[in-house]
């Protein structure tokens, strides 16, 4: 390897030497010029069965030998590797190794994953909502608009009202979250929502979710706010959604914050960008988290709280409505009931187990949204239903004979079921039409 030097009047020979060698030495290694036997090759490195390994995308990874000096400290960097390519043997096996001469740095992986940029909070953008009082600021840049107060919620995805029951929700804030949040990541864009249910003026309730499927909740506390936190989490195609959901119960009203973050997984050179891991995640809710106050709403909640003993005062079957029926194909099995309770801030909707029957695709009335989730059998039901109302049930019975299916609507306050106040119906469950 020859290296040409141009003399600079009043610099010796040997300074540019020293100058030379320190220019190389904060790469990591000396760059070479590949030779005829040589070619220039780029991936991750890694470590497979204790070997030192060059991923160029989807393979098992190149062998490395020869001049691997230094080349340990960088698992998980992204290198350019100068080598001869060679046939090796090893027993009855043959691979490829590739015999390294030299190796430069391309990217260094920083271990703590992707790092949010959102600038100085004290710059962020304000928001406030004197009638529900709820004042945050966001990051300047992102596009987020007040939502018409009053408008019922359909939900957008995972990123959607997840409350013990819909009714009445009110969507007070939307936005994006854009990918130069974390720039040079696999993050590809997220969205923000910021939910209020009227309806719920119980603070057990409000800290209760409708679906936990899946999920496990946590309480944490920003800036003294207590808030009760579950993180939906959904994959598929090559990439992977992750939703975290906050909920807070404060002057009477029911908060909830949601947080989406989307992330692109199996890329060809996954070093090339930085991953974004939970604890990323957690880093940008905590910053928009911290950004919340809760002045005094204009509007005060009018919901009054149930007195006296949980209690279902009333539970029959009911005929679909057309626009109820609208929704399902002739196939479905499908029952529409309704109750009233004196007492409750909700019910639960349980049914016995049972390896033939299964029950999905419920909506909570005519002005909610359906939920496509299966219910969950047994005395630990998903999701909950408004004190009041109506319900369907797609109902799915495996079986090739009509079996009964028993229904309880179960009355709860502060977080406690009363199985003393519930009321029970028998409803009969064709087979399956396939």
């Amino acid at each position: 390897m020859s290296r040409e030097f141009l003399l600079i009047p009043g610099v010796s020979l040997r300074a540019l030497l020293i100058l030379a060698v320190v220019a190389g030495a904060t790469r990591g290694a000396p760059c070479q010029t590949p030779t005829a036997h040589q070619d220039v090759y780029q991936g991750c490195l890694a470590r497979k069965a204790g070997a030192l390994v060059l991923n160029e995308g989807d393979d098992g990874g190149t062998l490395l030998k020869g001049n691997t000096a230094g080349l340990a400290s960088h698992i998980g960097d992204e290198l350019s590797v100068t080598g001869e390519m060679i046939t090796a043997s090893e027993g009855s096996r043959t691979q490829q190794v590739l015999k390294v001469s030299s190796f430069q740095v391309l990217l260094r992986t920083n271990p703590r994953g992707a790092q949010v940029h959102t600038g100085d909070p004290s710059s962020w953008a304000g928001f406030r909502n004197a009638k529900y009082g709820i004042a945050m600021r966001f990051p300047k840049g992102w596009p987020m608009s007040a939502e018409p107060q009053g408008a019922v919620v359909q939900g957008q995805g995972l990123a959607g009202p997840n409350f013990i029951y819909f009714h009445g929700i009110v969507n007070v804030l939307a936005g994006r979250v854009p990918a130069k949040a974390y720039p040079d990541s696999n993050f590809e864009g997220g969205r923000f929502d910021l939910f209020i249910a009227p309806s719920i003026a119980d603070a057990n309730t409000c800290l209760r979710f409708g679906d936990t499927d899946r999920s496990r909740t946590r309480l944490r506390i920003v800036r003294g706010i207590p808030y009760q936190e579950m993180v939906a989490v959904s994959a598929g195609g090559g990439s992977g959604e992750e939703v975290f959901i906050d909920h807070t119960f404060q002057h009477g009203y029911c908060y909830e914050f949601d947080l989406e973050f989307g992330a692109q997984y199996g890329l060809d050179l996954s070093c090339s960008v930085q991953s974004l891991s939970r604890a990323n995640e957690k880093s940008l809710v905590t910053a928009l988290l911290s950004q919340v106050s809760f002045p005094e709403p204009a509007l005060p909640n009018r919901v009054q709280k149930p007195t006296g003993r949980p209690r279902v005062t009333a539970l029959r079957e009911a005929p679909l409505s057309p626009s109820e029926a609208s929704q399902f194909s002739p196939v479905e099995t499908v029952f529409a009931f309704s109750w009233t309770t004196k007492g409750a801030d909700y019910v639960q909707v349980r049914y016995p187990c049972s390896a033939d029957m299964a029950i999905y695709g419920a909506s909570q009335g005519p002005d909610d949204p359906m939920v496509n989730d299966s219910m969950v059998c047994g005395p630990s039901p998903n999701g909950g239903y408004p004190p009041n109302g109506t319900g369907d049930l797609e109902v799915n019975n495996s079986s090739a004979s009509a079996k009964p299916l028993a229904l309880t609507v179960v009355p709860v306050r502060n977080g406690i079921a009363c199985m003393k106040g519930a009321k029970t119906i028998i409803v009969n469950a064709p087979p399956h039409q396939p």
